[in-house]
């Protein structure tokens, strides 16, 4: 089936039985075509089958309400293929309110406690493909979670009859799980997928008034859904964020009796963020990926996990995983003992592995400050722990950019006497010894009960080192040094923003950090990781002493047309030029590098050539540069490397 929208504003009749907004085939795939703007607004699925988007057009759709734990009604309930230039935004349902509870009656006073809420619905319940056309917006949301049916209220009572106990609120719903399925993502798309907020908990109902008689307990929140539960491939420049949902928010007391005064307690689970992806993840090709787990929304609840899967990462990417952090305020309480704050959720709770020039950062989520005490009689709540930035084996291989910084331990509750502040979380658990030969590692090692574990190189053991470099005293940032001593092979490291790198070297002397042609000692590396160099590099040499091996003269931008630039700020596209000359001889073939930065000199893409010519001879070298899209390029650079693997500098380098 093939079809084409318009314009199209359409929503099912309100109804006992579920309707869906388009039923298509769910053997085989069916296209439709997006014109215009439109919405769908479903009482059940808002499209039911496997489909295939194409089109300009944007495109809303709206799952219905879901009343089932069992059977939720999501935004499409098929697999996916997005092949569109427009827009889309897919919701899924919203959970119902729990119950109401019964009103208490002369002949049972109490009143009866509020039913749970429903569960969020998905956006989408299938596998999710998105090509290399579609250049849009995606935004995929699970439902809220229902907010949990109000206690019922006790029975009023008489002058001669005491009255009843309010019933207690309901539990909210859980937040809905974003994506339930596998997702590819292609291209040079924007795509954000969200777990739906958990759920309320429901008002306790109030006390009769005869009679020293509680208010119902406020029902207890619910936890926020996942962002993804599925494998996820990212290629291409694409653009991923993915985050679990918030926590809800405990119930409120009903009111007490007239003679008791005052509100009966608010609820006291106060559920946990969401996790933002369960499963597997792998990036490619210069792909952007962000993933959050949920926060902790009221007083003890805990931040969840940003990733529970392993990770594999290759050229230029970038992966940035964020554990959700639990509340830094919380209740002050009476006559009892406070409550901890709640814990900080992980980054990453898996396996990773690291190919050359990818950039992963995992930050633990904070933990929560602990409840308070009004007397000295009671304990104040510990603060909660902070969450471990990586619990899994981490390999690395060629030069790579890891950060893993742990969250931080929450703050104790005020007054009373005793408690504590929270531990910090860990920044690697790993159950293998890490091997480091280059890469800026901002990273600690751990084994799973958080014993320091050595990093070695594969021959001896390797120290932090943090190197803060300078070129006539402005910090070098974000570029490519190289670290030569005589017992290692050459260590390379990218800096930072800030011209910082972290690294892991053997205890020596003699170490020489380069930079193309400017160098510097470093002095002694000790047996400790609290080695810190600061330098300022001087011209000399070069790295390795084969940096003149090409002389690259001759840098020329112009458009597709021929016409010479002097910029390149706002292109999306150009070609350059160079003319390399080989001064050395070198058996076999190095590789001419033309790479784009932006104005904070980071780098955003490259292409290369395989270069073969005779030692004297000069060559012109050309290509056409794409610009990938909502990236800001300010600067192209030309230089010679021996290799992807190596990328030991072998030329001068030219800037534009």
């Amino acid at each position: 089936m093939n079809l084409t929208i318009e314009d199209l504003k359409f929503a099912t009749p309100k109804s006992s039985a579920k309707y869906n907004c388009i039923e298509l085939s769910q053997s085989t795939t069916s296209k439709i075509t997006l014109i215009g703007d439109n919405l769908l607004r479903a009482d059940g699925n808002g499209i039911l089958g496997n489909v295939w988007f194409e089109g300009s057009g944007n495109l809303t759709i709206y799952g219905g309400e879901t009343w089932s734990d069992t059977v939720n009604q999501s935004g499409i309930l098929g697999n996916v293929i997005f092949n569109n230039t427009g827009d889309v935004e897919i919701i899924g349902g919203n959970g119902a309110q729990g119950t109401p509870g019964w009103v208490g009656t002369s002949s049972s006073k109490n009143g009866s406690d509020g039913g749970r809420g429903f569960t969020g619905g998905p956006a989408v319940i299938g596998d999710i493909e998105i090509t290399n056309n579609c250049t849009g917006t995606i935004k995929l949301t699970a439902g809220t979670g229902g907010t949990g049916g109000n206690g019922g209220d006790g029975y009023y009572g008489t002058s001669t009859t005491n009255g009843g106990y309010g019933g207690s609120g309901g539990t909210g719903g859980n937040g809905g799980i974003a994506v339930i399925g596998n997702l590819v993502c292609f291209g040079n798309c924007n795509v954000t997928i969200t777990g739906g907020k958990g759920g309320n908990g429901g008002r306790g109902g109030d006390a009769g008034q005869y009679g020293p008689l509680t208010g119902g307990t406020g029902g207890n929140a619910a936890s926020g859904g996942i962002g993804i539960k599925g494998n996820v491939v990212v290629k291409s420049h694409a653009n991923l964020t993915i985050s679990g949902g918030e926590s809800g928010s405990p119930g409120w007391g009903g009111s007490n009796s007239y003679y008791y005064g005052g509100m009966a307690n608010r609820g006291y689970n106060c559920g946990e963020g969401g996790l933002g992806q369960k499963g597997n993840i792998f990036i490619y090709d210069s792909a952007v990926v962000t993933i959050l787990g949920g926060n902790g929304y009221y007083n003890h609840a805990s931040g969840a996990g940003a990733l529970e899967g392993n990770v594999e990462m290759y050229g230029f990417s970038t992966l940035t995983c964020k554990g959700g952090s639990a509340p830094t305020s919380s209740n002050s309480v009476e006559r009892r003992n406070g409550t901890a704050g709640g814990k900080g959720g992980f980054a990453i709770y898996g396996d990773v592995t690291l190919y050359d020039l990818s950039t992963l950062i995992a930050i633990g989520g904070d933990g929560g400050k602990g409840e308070s005490v009004s007397s000295s009689s009671y304990t104040p709540g510990n603060g909660g722990d902070g969450g471990d930035a990586i619990f899994g084996n981490v390999e690395i291989y060629g030069v790579v950019r890891l950060s893993a910084i742990p969250g931080a331990g929450g703050k104790k509750g005020n007054g009373g006497t005793g408690g504590r502040d929270g531990y910090a979380g860990f920044s690697v658990k790993c159950y293998t010894e890490p091997r480091i030969i280059s890469g800026y590692i901002n990273a600690d090692f751990y084994d799973s009960i958080g014993k320091a574990i050595r990093p070695t190189n594969g021959k001896q053991p390797v120290y932090k080192t943090k190197l803060q470099l300078t070129i006539d005293n402005l910090p070098l940032a974000n570029s490519m040094i190289i670290i030569e001593n005589e017992n290692i092979n050459p260590y390379q490291a990218f800096t930072d923003d800030e011209g910082a790198a972290w690294v892991y070297l053997p205890q020596s002397e003699g170490y020489v950090v380069y930079h193309e042609n400017y160098y510097s000692e470093t002095g002694y590396i000790w047996n400790s990781d609290t080695n810190i160099k600061i330098l300022d590099l001087i011209p000399g040499s070069g790295s390795g002493g084969e940096s003149s091996a090409y002389t690259i003269t001759d840098l020329i931008v112009t458009d597709q047309n021929g016409h010479n630039l002097d910029s390149i700020n706002g292109l999306s596209s150009f070609v350059a030029e160079v003319n390399v000359t080989k001064n050395l001889y070198r058996e076999g073939k190095d590789y001419l590098m033309i790479a784009l930065f932006d104005d904070q000199n980071r780098l955003i893409t490259f292409t290369y050539m395989k270069i073969l010519i005779k030692v004297g001879e000069s060559t012109e070298f050309g290509s056409l540069i794409i610009v990938p899209q909502n990236a800001q390029a300010a600067k192209v650079k030309a230089f010679v490397w021996d290799g992807l693997s190596n990328m030991q500098p072998l030329s001068n380098t030219l800037e534009l």
